[in-house]
């Protein structure tokens, strides 16, 4: 097992002085972008991602990372198209930094697709790809 400080860990995510970040499909921004950062805080991106990961103003929820934490290692920008109901087009994401960065970044894109779990009557298990109506449906379930 690696033993690295957490700081130079793989999924320590931060925002390294982004300015701003608009996602489009198609040239066309989505509701909502872009998102900025005002001064120091990021609570644009914040609150974006409570919303989208359904934990903002949530009773059911056991309660999602404090702005710090979202801060310090867990800057994640999130988005569900389907929601919106796009299936298809081209996806284009623009950053802007406040400054040149000094080191080489990379930007992880990870589409995350809604899947079924199935049980038989023997419990055999099968993991398939939800089809787009049924998942439409379980969205239209979720409060934004």
């Amino acid at each position: 097992m690696h033993e690295a400080p957490y700081l130079h860990c793989k999924t320590n995510f931060k925002c390294y002085g982004l300015d701003s970040f608009e996602l489009a499909v198609d040239s066309v921004n989505l509701p909502g972008f872009p998102l900025r950062t005002h001064g120091s805080t990021s609570m644009d991106f914040y609150h974006k991602f409570l919303k989208v990961t359904n934990f903002f103003d949530n009773p059911y929820s056991n309660g999602p990372l404090s702005y710090e934490e979202f801060g310090k290692g867990n800057f994640l920008i999130v988005e569900n198209l389907q929601r919106l109901k796009i299936h298809d087009g081209d996806l284009t994401a623009r950053l802007k930094f406040k400054r040149q960065l000094e080191q080489k970044l990379y930007l992880v894109m990870m589409p995350i697709y809604q899947k079924k779990i199935t049980f038989d009557d023997y419990f055999n298990v099968t993991i398939s790809d939800m089809n787009v109506n049924e998942a439409n449906k379980q969205n239209e379930q979720i409060p934004y």
